[in-house]
């Protein structure tokens, strides 16, 4: 854990996939604050999104998200400020915090969705927790969720390319990359 970090806020999103040149809109979002020494999760917010274009149905196969869950759902701009108040602006500070995901893809999305709705984001740096993962169990390769999940011998609650559920499984796996565990490999995969 560097030193001056005092919180963890650990992401994850489900979004649209944007087909030639058009942009990922969010259709849900999910956050964790995480005590950077203890790595027990403090507070949580989980959101559906109205992403305000049909979601593709490839997408609704993927999440389980239909067009009719995210009707009535808030907007980016509304989700963000929501997000703000429950995890507090303060854990948001760009020296004391990191805002963390799996990969890197849902950092984008989320700067893409506020640049095009004009929210001025809370500035923080960001933990790609796929990577720091590899290299904290010195694995040559970036492996997915589940992968690394599966190797940790952590269990998922709840259904998978769901963001709380998804940033849930990330956040059980931060004592294999800021703490000390390390994982036991499975023969089947390291013959």
């Amino acid at each position: 854990m560097p030193v001056d970090v005092q919180k963890y806020i650990v992401i994850d999103m489900e979004w649209t996939v944007g087909d030639r040149g058009s942009a990922r809109r969010p259709i849900e979002f999910a956050a964790i604050l995480v005590d950077a020494k203890t790595l027990r999760a403090e507070r949580e917010y989980s959101t559906l999104i109205n992403p305000g274009i049909p979601i593709p149905k490839r997408i609704q196969r993927l999440t389980g998200i239909k067009d009719k869950d995210v009707i009535a759902a808030p907007t980016w701009p509304d989700a963000y400020k929501t997000l703000i108040a429950i995890i507090g602006k303060a854990n948001f500070d760009v020296h004391k915090s990191r805002v963390c995901s799996w990969g890197t893809s849902d950092r984008f999305v989320m700067r893409d969705a506020n640049k095009r709705h004009n929210v001025k984001a809370t500035p923080t740096r960001h933990y790609d927790l796929r990577w720091r993962f590899s290299y904290a169990q010195r694995l040559r390769a970036q492996y997915s969720l589940e992968r690394a999940a599966m190797e940790a011998r952590v269990k998922r609650v709840g259904k998978a390319h769901r963001a709380l559920s998804d940033a849930r499984l990330a956040a059980a796996l931060l004592p294999f990359i800021f703490g000390d565990k390390k994982i036991v490999r499975d023969p089947r995969f390291w013959s």
